[in-house]
C-alpha cells in the first residue's frame, strides 16, 4: 500500500509591526498597540512583534525578512475618530495617498513603496487566523 507524504511547509514568518511617535500628535498610536498586542497575547516563535517608532525606511529589511505583516499606525482617513480601517496588500497608501496624523513622510506609506518596488511586500496574514480582540 503506498502513502502519500504531505510536505511539511514552515509556519509564515509573521511581523506584527507598530508604527508611530509616542511625542506626536498620534500619541504613538501604533507603538502603544503592540505593547498591548504583545502583553495580551502569547505568540508562536514565527511571530515577531517589533515596536518600529518612526524608523520610517529602516524597517525594509524587517519586513523583507518576513511572509506576512501586521502594521498599527494611525492615518486620517476622514473617518470618526477611533474607527479602525484594515487595508491589505495594494490598499496601503503609497508616499501621495496617505494623510499621516503627524508629519513623517517616510513611515508606512514610504516603507511599504519601498518593499512594493521591490517585489517584497509581504502579505496580510490570513483573517481566519487572527486572535479576536
Amino acid at each position: 500500500m503506498l502513502h502519500r507524504q504531505s510536505a511539511i511547509r514552515p509556519a509564515p514568518r509573521i511581523l506584527v509591526l507598530g508604527i508611530g511617535n509616542i511625542l506626536w500628535a498620534d500619541e504613538g498610536f501604533g507603538v502603544r498597540a503592540v505593547e498591548a498586542f504583545h502583553k495580551a497575547y502569547e505568540v508562536p516563535a514565527n511571530v515577531t512583534i517589533l515596536d518600529g517608532g518612526t524608523q520610517g525606511l529602516y524597517l525594509v529589511q524587517f519586513v523583507n525578512e518576513h511572509d506576512r505583516l501586521i502594521v498599527f499606525d494611525a492615518i486620517d482617513y476622514g473617518l470618526v475618530p477611533g474607527t479602525m480601517k484594515v487595508l491589505e496588500d495594494d490598499e496601503v497608501p503609497s508616499f501621495t495617498s496617505a494623510k499621516k496624523i503627524e508629519s513623517a513622510p517616510d513611515r508606512l506609506p514610504g516603507s511599504a513603496e519601498c518593499g512594493r518596488s521591490h517585489g517584497a511586500l509581504p502579505r496580510a496574514p490570513d483573517s481566519d487566523r487572527l486572535p479576536a480582540a
